[in-house]
Order: C-alpha cells, then sequence, then structure tokens
C-alpha cells in the first residue's frame, strides 16, 4: 500500500519506487514518514470517506506550512506539526474526556498532545488551522499574531496546501 501511494506521487518522474529502501532514496527520511503516517491513516479509517484523509492531508500540509514561516524552533519539528494535523482528524470529533483517552494511548510526543488539546506552539498552530479553514477570522488574527505569521503569507500558504492535496490526495 505505502509503495503504491510512493509511486502514485512519484508517477511526474518517471520512476517507479519497487522497494521501501528506493523510496527513501527517491524521498528522504522526512517525507517518507509523512507518507508511512498518512498510510496508517488510511488503515485506521478504512471505512472513512475518501474525503476525510483529504482533509488530514490538507490539515497536516498547511500545519507544516505555517509552522515553518512562525519562525522559533518550532519550523525545525515539521514531522511532528505533520503528525498532529493528521491525527487531530482522527481526534477531531471526541469530546474532552474520549479526547484525553485517545491522546493517552498514542505514541507521539507530549507538544502533539498538547497541541491537539489546544495548548502551547503547536496549539495555536492547530487553531490557526482549524480557524482558517472554517472561516474565523477573529481568530485567524490572533492565532496568525500567536504564530507571527503575515496574514497574506497565510492565505498563499492555504493555497499552496490546497494544491498539494490536489496533486497527492487520490486515494481511490
Amino acid at each position: 500500500k505505502l509503495l503504491k501511494v510512493i509511486n502514485q506521487l512519484c508517477a511526474d518522474k518517471g520512476n517507479t519506487v519497487s522497494t521501501v529502501r528506493h523510496a527513501l532514496v527517491m524521498l528522504g527520511i522526512d517525507r517518507l514518514k509523512e507518507w508511512i503516517y498518512l498510510v496508517g491513516l488510511q488503515r485506521l479509517n478504512r471505512n472513512s470517506p475518501t474525503e476525510i484523509l483529504r482533509l488530514a492531508l490538507f490539515r497536516a500540509s498547511f500545519c507544516v506550512r505555517i509552522s515553518r514561516n512562525s519562525g522559533g524552533s518550532v519550523g525545525s519539528r515539521s514531522n511532528e506539526v505533520y503528525l498532529m494535523g493528521l491525527i487531530s482528524i482522527v481526534t477531531g470529533s471526541q469530546d474532552d474526556e474520549a479526547l484525553e483517552k485517545a491522546l493517552a494511548d498514542l505514541p507521539v510526543s507530549p507538544e502533539i498532545k498538547e497541541g491537539i488539546t489546544g495548548g502551547g506552539i503547536f496549539g495555536d498552530i492547530f487553531h490557526l488551522s482549524q480557524s482558517y479553514e472554517s472561516g474565523d477570522w477573529n481568530n485567524v488574527v490572533i492565532y496568525s499574531d500567536a504564530c507571527n505569521i503575515n496574514f497574506d503569507l497565510l492565505a498563499n500558504e492555504y493555497i499552496d496546501a490546497q494544491k498539494f492535496v490536489k496533486k497527492y490526495g487520490n486515494f481511490g
């Protein structure tokens, strides 16, 4: 399944990836991890509509784009921010108690768990992503200030995240 997804990713390069080692060479370890997370999410959500997976991919991509532009050390932790975006879709519709239990069982960093529940810089990134997705412009202003990201740049990153999903979000 992973190789199928990676071959879709690399189709425009004219290469066929036949082993995980080849995928590692083609994509690099960070990019490969991102796709492994996504394939894992897809397996967890087998009965979920494809649009949920696209939303997870979008949110993960958008969160990373926010983090890379926010300055500070969070930009170097893009893998964790990406994973936070993916996980947020799985855990997003739960009440506070169920969310805390689900997060307790996940082997992820405390910053990811804190971010999904709204705390720390990861939480600011997460809230900014959600606010922008829903068009909650008052909170977009608040969280873009907290993340130290220019509103105009944020709009471009949102569009780029949409393009990314359009290009790589074919899970059919």
